[in-house]
């Protein structure tokens, strides 16, 4: 009998959060079959030896044929479940019932298409990205003001996904486009007792670099390329109102007696600027070949 829901775990060498994240996962109470798989990106840790000893699914995807839509696609094709999650391997579920709760509105409903749970990140080792934690994944669902819909917590109707698969050509920021082309006639549901805590390590600056750089590629895409408006971003770079808040930051940051941090916030923010500005001017100058690649992704949906 095949499982009503698949769990996929995107890892490169995540050995050390697999230990922690798969018995939080054996251990959800739920009244349906389950499975989990691993999308492995040729980790040279001990991933794969402890995904097989909690009887996972493994999948070997080489490391350079790797980018989230392209990874996202085959989970899909791969999944036995009628119900795909997606969770990043540095989210960490808070009770045993965070699974029932993500896929309750999508067997209840057959409007909503996807759910998306809150994500919590601990001020103490994420002060920046901390302060969005009740902004974009608040309390209750009384609360949302933007719809953060994130594939590091989520679950879709694999048949949504197959009819539409996320863009490969966006590079980063899938979810997001994926959101805004399908809200429009479908239910995207926001499922804030599906708590997890999302705790990543320090990556570095180089990585930090290359990220905010595919960032910007990916804002020129969904503005420009698609002409969506996004809330997370304009077509404006360096703005004073965003200087000022980072501003406010480091002052709460020095009184909280973070100061190191806090200083540190105002050459980041200006250091993401730049980058997200030269990632936005390689999509315009990639723009020829961008709309033909996306045109055809879109032709190829139409028809399929």
């Amino acid at each position: 009998m095949s499982p009503l829901v698949s769990i996929i775990i995107r890892a490169r060498d995540e050995a050390v959060a697999l230990k922690r994240l798969l018995p939080i996962l054996t251990e959800q109470k739920v009244d349906f079959d389950f499975e989990i798989w691993i999308l492995d990106n040729e980790s040279r840790d001990e991933t794969t030896t402890i995904a097989q000893s909690f009887s996972t699914h493994l999948h070997t995807i080489p490391r350079n044929e790797f980018d989230y839509a392209t990874v996202l696609n085959l989970s899909a094709k791969l999944a036995q479940g009628s119900f795909v999650v997606n969770l990043s391997a540095h989210c960490f579920p808070q009770d045993e019932f965070w699974l029932t709760n993500l896929i309750d509105p999508l067997r209840h409903n057959s409007k909503v298409i996807a759910t998306y749970g809150r994500q919590w990140f601990n001020p103490q080792t994420s002060p920046y990205t901390a302060e969005g934690n009740d902004y974009f994944f608040p309390p209750t669902r009384q609360q949302v003001q933007i719809v953060a819909f994130s594939n590091s917590n989520a679950a879709i109707r694999k048949s949504a996904i197959l009819r539409h698969p996320f863009n490969p050509y966006i590079k980063i920021f899938e979810d997001h486009l994926f959101y805004l082309e399908l809200s429009p006639h479908s239910l995207f549901e926001y499922v804030p007792e599906s708590l997890v805590h999302h705790e990543h390590n320090d990556f570095g600056l180089r990585y930090n670099l290359k990220r905010w750089s595919l960032e910007g590629w990916a804002f020129y895409f969904i503005l420009k390329q698609r002409g969506f408006i996004s809330p997370f971003k304009t077509d404006r770079f360096f703005q004073l109102r965003e200087l000022m808040g980072y501003i406010l930051l480091t002052g709460k940051l020095c009184r909280s007696k973070r100061c190191k941090a806090g200083l540190a916030a105002l050459p980041l923010h200006l250091l993401r600027e730049i980058m997200w500005a030269y990632g936005w001017l390689q999509g315009w100058s990639a723009h020829s070949q961008i709309a033909k690649q996306d045109q055809e992704f879109l032709r190829q949906i139409r028809t399929s």
